[in-house]
């Protein structure tokens, strides 16, 4: 009798895992999820956190997020090495004749904007539990600046060049514990971009267009465009300070950040203002950021009634 009674409760013993296992499977994806903006399309591929971290991603519209090739993060015998002040932080960067203003500065001084990146380093000391997200990271002068002290990173570029640069900076540096770099533009709509030159050896000055398709273009001068709000596809972000700097589209990068700036407590936001200044885009801008509680710092003399004579660069701190 009681060799039946066993084999009846493992019977129930293995019904029961049978049961249990897949809605445990079910609820621990769901909660996931849950955590973090619901995507259109059921079939898109999402990464963790963790999984970004000293890693090239990117995400192709309606397909979802990967992770570029590993040989995209290897130095090139083209990337050349120096170190940025004051923490002697190493950097690839182009030949300064290739990029005559961010290059050549770090490569002259071991600088660039430094009186701009000292007020993120004081925005990340105050906050020090926020993601720091550089939108147009370019080689990284920022990025590398707050890695390196210690605070976590998402770099976002539309130029391969510059996140292949960035990625092996933060190797060398070894801060790819704390950095993931995106390979995409940031826009008001998921669409492709084409990258336009400068017409001057000025990586920084590369412009942007939206198109239709990719065909007849070289797939180094196209990126995918995506919302500042699929960043919480798959970070799970609660405070954030962020850098914009796009080339004149700060503007449609806050277009699609609605959910983003609703979601997470932005504490600072340093933004090139100057194209914006005497364009009804910069009426546009200082509105959003009012809406979600963030005001300029206007402690410059200007007119604070007239935005056209507002600095060129400006930061946005959260309303006290």
């Amino acid at each position: 009798m009681g060799s039946v009674q066993y084999q009846y409760a493992i019977i129930w013993f293995a019904l029961g895992v049978t049961l249990i296992v897949p809605l445990l499977i079910f609820v621990r994806y769901n909660v996931n999820v849950d955590k973090t903006k619901p995507v259109e399309n059921s079939n898109i591929v999402l990464l963790s956190s963790e999984e970004t971290l000293g890693k090239i991603i990117t995400r192709e519209n309606n397909l979802g997020w990967n992770i570029l090739d590993e040989e995209t993060c290897q130095a090139k015998d083209n990337f050349v090495l120096k170190k940025i002040l004051p923490l002697n932080v190493p950097i690839y960067i182009y030949n300064p004749n290739e990029d005559v203003h961010i290059s050549r500065m770090i490569f002259n001084s071991g600088t660039w904007e430094t009186p701009l990146v000292d007020k993120v380093v004081e925005a990340m000391k105050l906050h020090p539990e926020a993601v720091f997200i550089d939108i147009g990271a370019n080689i990284g002068m920022y990025s590398m600046t707050m890695a390196a002290l210690g605070y976590r990173v998402i770099a976002v570029d539309c130029n391969i060049e510059n996140v292949m640069r960035l990625c092996a900076s933060a190797r060398k540096a070894n801060v790819t514990n704390k950095m993931s770099i995106i390979h995409n533009g940031i826009s008001d709509k998921r669409s492709v971009l084409r990258l336009i030159k400068s017409t001057e050896p000025n990586v920084g000055g590369m412009g942007v267009e939206q198109i239709s398709s990719t065909s007849n273009i070289t797939h180094n001068l196209t990126a995918n465009a995506i919302l500042l709000d699929d960043l919480l596809e798959i970070f799970p972000i609660k405070s954030a300070i962020i850098k914009m700097d796009v080339e004149k589209h700060e503007d449609e990068i806050l277009k699609g950040a609605k959910v983003f700036f609703e979601k997470v407590k932005v504490e600072t936001v340093l933004l090139e203002f100057r194209f914006h200044a005497k364009d009804e885009t910069g009426k546009f801008i200082i509105d959003f950021f009012d809406k979600y509680g963030l005001a300029p710092d206007l402690s410059k003399l200007v007119n604070a009634s007239d935005y056209s004579t507002w600095p060129g660069d400006l930061i946005w701190s959260r309303k006290k």
